[in-house]
Formats: structure tokens, C-alpha cells, sequence
């Protein structure tokens, strides 16, 4: 009896740093609405250039993500395109 849990759990725990490394990454789709999130005057409009964009709530998404180490993707689309591009 005894070795049926060690069957059994041995896999999930040789399996628990596959986990770990992977990398999940986050797309934040948003527009262009200040103080939330803009561009400024000054800067070209691209709407994938992640450095380009800040904002409040962009700041804030941005700093938790780098904290955990997740990667972050800033696409800036009209509202209901951004909308419609989310599952």
C-alpha cells in the first residue's frame, strides 16, 4: 500500500519544477484614456510599444507583473476592439 503513494505522488513532485520555470506572460489591452493610461504629446503612437505607454493603472499592472516576473504586453486599440480581442 505504501508504494502505490509513492507511485503516485512521485510523479507530481519530479513534475513541481517543470511548474515552476515556465514563463506565462500578460497582454494588457487597453486605449488611450489619461491619467489611466496615455501617451504623451511628444511621443510617437505605436500601439505595441509597451515602454511607451504609462498611465496610472498601467504603472500600477506593470509594477505588480515585474514584482512576480511575468513579462507584460501593452497593445493600445479602441475600446471595443480591446474588448472583443479578450477570451
Amino acid at each position: 500500500m505504501k508504494s502505490n503513494y509513492i507511485y503516485c505522488f512521485l510523479p507530481l513532485i519530479l513534475c513541481q519544477h517543470l511548474a515552476a520555470e515556465s514563463q506565462y506572460s500578460v497582454t494588457l489591452a487597453t486605449h488611450n484614456l489619461c491619467p489611466y493610461g496615455c501617451f504623451t504629446s511628444s511621443q510617437h503612437f505605436d500601439n505595441t510599444s509597451s515602454g511607451n505607454f504609462s498611465g496610472v493603472a498601467v504603472d500600477v499592472v506593470r509594477c505588480s507583473l515585474q514584482r512576480m516576473q511575468t513579462p507584460l504586453k501593452v497593445v493600445v486599440l479602441p475600446w471595443k476592439r480591446a474588448e472583443k480581442s479578450c477570451h
